[in-house]
């Protein structure tokens, strides 16, 4: 019994040495610098790596000055070599002291201040006391011409040179009295900036830093390699194009770029950048349904109680969480072994996982901490395209270029403003839908003159068919005129509609042109929109007739017609 309780002291006695020799050792900081980052919509995951020579025993090792919107149960912590991690801690610390060199200059400065506000109040003194000594002689001096009984003496010179330099060194003593009003106020101005820059310096006295301590047990002497990653909230990237469509070669080049910020007080210098389509801000598990009940309304009772069973939300998954930083994590170990080929444009590779992809961004990149936006090149992609006018002559008489092209690369093409290229112009701005893999697309190139459109009406009556069953019928008449001004020829599709009668007694029928089952180049959809294709030859004027007709009861009043 003795030999076992001798043991269990033993162990103890052997914890406790352990747990002091790690609270007395005093933190040993590490050099590290930022090596990967991966960018999501509204934060980034950072890895930070340092190596340090250590010596057999335990270790407290801290990374030090890490970013204030750090989330602090993100951290991890890896390394290599012959040790073992004991503990990983976030510690939020005050900054050690003030900056002796400067406080002692800001201290200088204010004494200098203080002592040449000293020497203004004394030089206003001094002027005062001047002033005072030429009143007193000039009171005396009138005083005594006034007590004698003889007529006082009126030399004018005399009189002339005392009020003149009576005058001249009132003057004189004024205007040292204002310079002297207005150095002071200047020095006051200046001695208010340096209390504050000495306030300010005391403050920072306790500005917060945050710290990740680590410790570890050595086993032999040796290089220990420690890789810290964490989440920081604040960072954001959107995709951004360039779209140059080349008429030509009938292709499109789709430039990918990504605009990055971030103002995390830490730059992203030489990193292996990565951008994630993932969205962590949203929870990783769907919300519950629950019962859904009615009931008979009764009169609302208000009162106080049960006021704390408020409406619970539904809470993001821990453990989803915990998968998500995990995978990354593993996503960025992997990508960190790939080899980094030198490229003139830089095409990032795509990893595509369960529910994201990330784009590896070739080559290193450096992104500062300034909140601005800076503009990263993911790919260019070029795709085969087929080129196609649309209009619509009713709203615009224009015909508008746009292509079609098949997304055959292993890109996601987020949705985002687009600048537009033809034939190496800049022709506008547009908006770029979200493209998968292997999907379709249209992009509008904007209007192009060659090809004329004219939109008119020809006549709006009403018919007189409607007379004997006591209906009103109102035909419109138009003709839409095509001209075409270009080379080749071009494929065309022009928009129109006839109204569509939420009313069984309005009926709205398509008079010209027949649409049948047979017919190809023109449809009506459920929206009573009407589709005509053409292919317009070169110098080709094609002129479309279009007719409808609306009937309804007489004496209804109808809303909508034109």
């Amino acid at each position: 019994m003795k030999k076992r309780n001798s043991s269990i002291f033993s162990t103890v006695l052997l914890s406790l040495v352990l747990l002091i020799d790690a609270q007395a050792a005093s933190p040993e900081p590490i050099s590290s610098t930022i090596t990967d980052v991966t960018v999501y919509s509204d934060r980034a995951l950072v890895l930070r790596t340092g190596s340090l020579s250590l010596s057999p025993g335990k270790h407290v090792i801290s990374f030090e000055n890490l970013p204030k919107a750090i989330d602090r149960h993100s951290i991890q912590v890896s390394g290599t070599g012959n040790a073992v991690l004991y503990d990983i801690r976030f510690l939020t610390k005050h900054l050690d002291g003030l900056d002796s060199t400067a406080h002692k200059k800001l201290l200088m400065r204010k004494e200098t201040l203080e002592d040449s506000l000293v020497l203004c109040d004394n030089l206003t003194a001094q002027a005062q006391a001047e002033r005072t000594f030429v009143d007193n002689i000039t009171k005396k001096l009138t005083a005594v011409a006034q007590e004698k009984d003889t007529p006082v003496e009126l030399d004018p010179d005399k009189w002339i040179k005392m009020v003149d330099f009576y005058r001249s060194k009132l003057s004189e003593l004024d205007k040292e009295t204002r310079s002297t009003v207005h150095l002071k106020r200047e020095l006051k101005e200046r001695l208010d900036k340096v209390n504050r820059e000495i306030q300010d310096l005391g403050v920072q006295k306790s500005t917060m830093k945050n710290v990740v301590e680590v410790t570890v047990n050595q086993k032999n002497a040796g290089t220990l390699k420690l890789t810290l990653s964490y989440i920081v909230h604040g960072p954001t990237w959107y995709p951004s194009y360039d779209l140059r469509a080349s008429t030509a070669k009938k292709s499109m080049t789709v430039v990918y770029n990504a605009m990055v910020r971030q103002s995390t007080e830490e730059d992203w210098k030489n990193v292996k950048l990565n951008l994630s389509t993932a969205r962590p801000s949203v929870s990783g598990r769907h919300p519950e349904l629950q019962p859904w009940y009615v009931q008979q309304s009764r009169p609302v009772v208000y009162s106080s109680r049960g006021l704390s069973k408020a409406k619970r939300a539904a809470a993001p998954s821990a453990m989803a969480n915990q998968m998500f930083i995990a995978e990354e994590a593993e996503a960025l170990g992997d990508l960190a072994l790939e080899p980094e080929p030198v490229m003139e444009t830089r095409s990032a590779t795509v990893e595509t996982k369960a529910t994201s992809v990330v784009y590896a961004i070739k080559g290193k990149s450096t992104i500062e901490s300034d909140n601005q936006e800076h503009r990263v090149s993911v790919t260019a992609l070029d795709f085969p395209v087929s080129f196609r006018y649309s209009s619509v002559p009713k709203l615009a008489p224009n015909a508008y270029l746009k292509t079609k092209a098949t997304n055959t690369s292993d890109f996601m093409l987020l949705a985002g403003k687009a600048n537009i290229f033809m034939d190496d112009n800049f022709v506008g701005n547009s908006q770029m839908d979200q493209v998968s893999p292997s999907e379709e697309f249209w992009t509008f190139l904007g209007v192009d003159d060659g090809i004329g459109i004219e939109h008119k009406l020809i006549k709006k009556y009403h018919s007189k068919e409607g007379v004997i069953n006591k209906k009103k019928k109102l035909i419109y008449e138009y003709l839409i005129t095509i001209k075409s001004n270009k080379k080749n020829e071009e494929e065309l599709v022009v928009w129109d509609q006839i109204p569509v009668s939420n009313n069984k007694e309005i009926v709205v029928s398509l008079i010209e042109p027949d649409i049948s089952d047979k017919t190809k180049d023109i449809k009506m959809n459920e929206h009573n929109y009407i589709e005509w294709f053409f292919k317009v030859k070169p110098g080709q004027e094609l002129k479309v007739p279009f007719k409808f007709s609306v009937e309804y009861p007489e004496g209804m009043q109808v809303d909508g017609l034109e």
